[in-house]
């Protein structure tokens, strides 16, 4: 459906387009040299010129598409031979296809054709030649993005899949990957767990879709190293408490493929075509621990070290390693590689270490007799995420959770903000935390 509403917009574009309806009845010139005569676009043939169109358009959606395949252009005859009964185009109108193919060269998006023509070439000594090529310019390009035509599973479109019975309490073994699904934990659902059905059920109905605002950043979020795009193919839609080793150990919420974009692409998320925003809770597992210890939140930014230029990032990175390691050594080893990759000196980390935690003295862990605090963090970072989403329920709003934050159509936000707010003193009453959204806005809570 997108690819035929495509060529159909596209198509009255081309047939109103001034540079195209001067050259009907003229030869087109492509590098310098007269081709074949544009033919003018009428009624009569209108179907033959739109199927001629939709090949041209999945054809160069498909390899745009598949960036690991490298390729650039398609190769489609423009003689007549073609295009006889026993080709392979042969319900193609040659015509067509010809008419079409130099009306998109003469048709411009930002001062630039919408296909590039590569002529084609025949050695007449050899008995040789290349087919002619087309490629799709850059503007062509991002028009392919906008109107859905680059997908990451093309020609497959990006379903959502929803488990005809969803499981919503998984345990898997203590240590697996975080990104592996546990095995269903078959109790009943108790207490604020049972809003993830009705939060299940709200987002089914929301009708989530990613547009991409253009196709180089398509292009940015592709793995060239394991040849498929970051944005995601199969878009599995679930919501499920996650416990490690036992049950109630850890406990936060999974498997929505919104939880798994990159984060500078959640911000184009829509709900039913609606624009979305992001509202988190800023430093909350910092607040969580001063809080598990029963210790007042310091005044002023938490992640700025007096008398030191470590930047924010590079403290966050200290905070997220550091509570989920077993001791210093591991914690410093794993932060030498997050300097790396910020591009500072490995040799660092644990002159980073000390700083940071010397500045939050009071909740240090590794301190001896201490273990990791991140189960304990998770715990109640889920119990919050549980009744915000009750808050929100309660108000028909549907909210994708992500940790530490929740994505809800942007006329919402104020609304979700509310809920964040009571849902995170229902837990830890007294601690200020602050509440930021994608917009920039933020208050304190």
């Amino acid at each position: 459906m997108k690819l035929k509403q495509s060529a159909e917009d596209l198509y009255d574009l081309i047939r109103k387009d001034g540079d195209v309806k001067a050259n009907v009845g003229e030869p087109v010139v492509v590098n310098d040299k007269p081709r074949a005569v544009l033919t003018a676009f009428t009624p009569k043939n209108r179907e033959a010129n739109l199927l001629a169109l939709e090949h041209i358009l999945h054809s160069l959606s498909y390899i745009a598409s598949h960036l690991s395949k490298q390729l650039r252009y398609i190769g489609i005859p423009l003689n007549q031979d073609g295009y006889g009964q026993a080709t392979a185009y042969k319900h193609i109108s040659f015509p067509a296809i010809q008419r079409v193919v130099y009306a998109l060269h003469l048709f411009q998006l930002e001062d630039k054709p919408f296909l590039e023509i590569i002529p084609g070439t025949y050695d007449r000594t050899k008995g040789m030649g290349q087919v002619t090529r087309i490629e799709a310019s850059r503007p062509a390009l991002d028009w392919f993005t906008q109107k859905g035509l680059i997908l990451p599973d093309h020609p497959n479109t990006p379903d959502q899949i929803y488990d005809p019975v969803p499981v919503h309490l998984r345990l898997k073994p203590f240590g697996q990957k975080e990104a592996k699904r546990g095995d269903p934990l078959y109790r009943p659902l108790q207490g604020t767990e049972m809003v993830l059905p009705v939060s299940l059920a709200s987002l089914k109905n929301a009708k989530l879709s990613l547009p991409l605002p253009d196709y180089a950043f398509y292009v940015d979020h592709w793995s060239w190293a394991e040849k498929r795009s970051k944005l995601m193919a199969t878009r599995r839609a679930d919501l499920y408490r996650s416990f490690s080793g036992e049950d109630g150990r850890g406990g936060r919420i999974y498997g929505h493929w919104v939880q798994m974009l990159p984060a500078d692409a959640r911000q184009y998320l829509t709900f039913r075509n609606q624009s979305s925003v992001e509202l988190d809770y800023s430093s909350m597992q910092l607040a969580l621990l001063y809080h598990l210890h029963g210790i007042p939140m310091p005044e002023g930014e938490l992640y700025e070290i007096p008398g030191t230029r470590w930047s924010r990032e590079a403290c966050k990175a200290v905070l997220r390693i550091s509570v989920g390691s077993s001791s210093k050594t591991q914690t410093v080893k794993s932060l030498a590689n997050e300097l790396l990759a910020m591009r500072l000196k490995a040799s660092r980390a644990d002159e980073l270490y000390e700083a940071f935690w010397d500045h939050h003295v009071a909740v240090r862990p590794h301190t001896p007799g201490s273990d990791a605090p991140w189960l304990e963090l998770q715990a109640i970072e889920a119990k919050i995420t549980l009744k915000v989403l009750c808050y929100l329920a309660q108000q028909n709003i549907p909210a994708v959770p992500i940790h530490d934050s929740f994505l809800v159509p942007a006329k919402y936000e104020a609304e979700c903000h509310d809920a964040m707010r009571k849902g995170f003193a229902d837990y830890a009453h007294g601690i200020s935390v602050m509440i930021k959204s994608t917009g920039g806005n933020s208050q304190d809570t």
